[in-house]
């Protein structure tokens, strides 16, 4: 049981799968026409949410590398990674056949690896002595494949980002005799790069490959002076401009991983002073982690109050951006598709994150008479932004095209999802499990929208149907009252559930809850995105995991 993407499918973007020989790979071959066709929409597609290159630079750049009457332009690495990214998000725009093999090779999520690999090997003589395009190429190729479910070697390229960056020096502020322009792009390309780096180990529970106490650099501007620079045709809009979204981008990314920092350290020196290798089996220092994360949240409460009312996604019914509450977006249509689509990227990457920080304190085997009313506050705060994103998601899907073709934004609704059956889960009766339940409902017609752009998407969708279904099973058995061998107290006037102590499927004897607690980890680490089936074989074979 697992998505199934392209990774699955090809050995890496560049991979043939019954079609030609290794050794006579097609070179790309579009006309500037059609070449053209993507570049535009790349303008208010990547380019607006990642505003690393110069736009009138660019399209000279493109420009020149059409000499003559030829048919085809000279190679180019940033052209054609451009080209692949832009493709990859452009053709799920395009209808196509419903034959099997054909869904195979025309996935939108590995279009353009043509051009993908054309980038990769002129970018080989560059890694030694590269430049700031040479940066610009790795950011891409990270969005490339990651796009493209490649997790691991999006990791991979993304640390080669991060070295280049800090042997440019970028990590630095820059000298004041520099132009500004050209002051502000460098800013632009190191806090691109400590974003993604930022956002990707703390889904996967990596290090950061940077320390803040290392970094120097001053924040991006996002003044009209600042979206003027190097020809762009974004321009601003409700008080904000194009590059409003990538300067609260960048405070909100800062503002969690220094919680999430801390938060660890915390946590560390807890579990050092009562000699524990973990706090889910020792209450008082779960506890004591809980409050510790509470302390430090209204940094995030004070970044939301910052947030300009031009960036701010509206709701119906008198409901408030950045809530919980899940009521209705109100998206306004008279507004620059771009902005559109940073108003609500900006909050989905705000649940995300939200989500995120909350999710250690789902306990899958809490000991008997447990009490720890902080820590299950923050599970279920976890839970909540989950089924905020997935509503908003939802809803903008049903609605509108704005999100179309994003896969990024497909992969932190698997995140929500995994956030959120791992909350039902550990948490079968509690007043916010029936809402959450109902929200993974909307997180299965979310997979089956973009199930219709790339493969891996439905293959979520039938996953997640599965998981639900013994979620399922294991609420109706409370239900009824059979408990087959799980502990059922009252703690607080409210039932908790204690999956444990039993030999099940997964061979972990006496701590069987330890199946579960691992469920989280394996879900959501970029090594097992790549083989679910691994993660799920011992539940598919038995439903004795939960007594059903």
């Amino acid at each position: 049981m697992e998505p199934k993407g392209m990774n699955r499918r090809l050995d890496d973007p560049t991979s043939q799968e019954n079609t030609i020989s290794r050794t006579d790979v097609p070179k790309p071959s579009m006309s500037r026409m059609q070449e053209e066709y993507f570049l535009n929409l790349f303008w208010e597609s990547h380019h607006a949410n990642i505003p690393i290159i110069q736009e009138g630079e660019f399209r000279k750049l493109h420009d020149s590398l059409w000499s003559g009457s030829s048919s085809y332009r000279k190679p180019s690495a940033l052209v054609d990674i451009i080209l692949a990214i832009s493709m990859q998000y452009g053709c799920a725009f395009l209808l196509r056949g419903s034959g099997a093999n054909s869904r195979d090779q025309d996935d939108a999520s590995i279009a353009g690896r043509w051009y993908y690999r054309r980038c990769q090997t002129l970018l080989a003589s560059e890694l030694e002595s590269p430049s700031i395009t040479t940066l610009q190429c790795h950011l891409f190729s990270v969005v490339y494949l990651c796009c493209a479910s490649f997790q691991n070697m999006a990791h991979s390229t993304l640390a080669a980002a991060m070295s280049i960056a800090q042997t440019l020096g970028l990590h630095l502020e820059p000298p004041e005799s520099m132009p500004k322009a050209e002051k502000e792009l460098r800013k632009r390309l190191w806090w691109a790069t400590f974003i993604n780096d930022s956002k990707t180990s703390m889904k996967v529970g990596r290090p950061l490959s940077v320390q803040r106490s290392q970094i120097t650099v001053s924040p991006i501007s996002d003044d009209e002076e600042a979206a003027s620079f190097f020809g762009s045709s974004l321009g601003s809009y409700d008080g904000v401009t194009w590059l409003t979204y990538a300067s609260q981008n960048q405070k909100l990314i800062i503002a969690s991983t220094d919680i999430h920092n801390a938060f660890y350290e915390r946590c560390s020196e807890i579990l050092g002073q009562r000699s524990h290798s973990t706090p889910y089996k020792e209450p008082k220092s779960l506890e004591s982690c809980a409050k510790f994360l509470t302390s430090q949240l209204p940094a995030l409460q004070t970044w939301t109050d910052q947030v300009p009312s031009g960036m701010r996604l509206q709701r119906r019914d008198s409901g408030s951006p950045f809530s919980t509450d899940r009521t209705p977006i109100l998206i306004d249509s008279c507004a620059p598709l771009w902005l559109q689509r940073h108003r609500i990227c900006l909050e989905l990457i705000y649940h995300t994150l939200q989500s995120n920080l909350h999710r250690p304190f789902i306990n899958f085997a809490p000991p008997p008479g447990t009490y720890t009313p902080t820590a299950e506050r923050h599970a279920v705060t976890c839970a909540n932004h989950a089924a905020a994103y997935t509503h908003i998601l939802h809803q903008t899907l049903q609605e509108t095209d704005i999100m179309n073709g994003w896969q990024e934004f497909f992969i932190w609704q698997w995140n929500a999802t995994v956030n959120m059956i791992g909350f039902v889960l550990a948490c079968p009766i509690n007043a916010a499990t029936s809402s959450v339940r109902r929200a993974i409902d909307k997180a299965v017609e979310v997979f089956e929208v973009f199930g219709s752009d790339f493969a891996i998407a439905a293959s979520a969708a039938s996953v997640t149907k599965n998981l639900t279904t013994k979620a399922d099973m294991l609420m109706d058995q409370l239900r009824s009252g059979i408990t087959a061998g799980a502990e059922t107290g009252v703690v607080d006037g409210v039932a908790a559930v204690t999956i444990g102590d039993r030999d099940d499927g997964f061979g972990t004897g006496q701590n069987g809850e330890e199946g579960l607690m691992e469920f989280m980890d394996w879900a959501l680490t970029v090594d097992s995105f790549n083989n679910f089936e691994d993660l799920f074989v011992d539940v598919n074979k038995s439903t004795d995991f939960w007594g059903v």
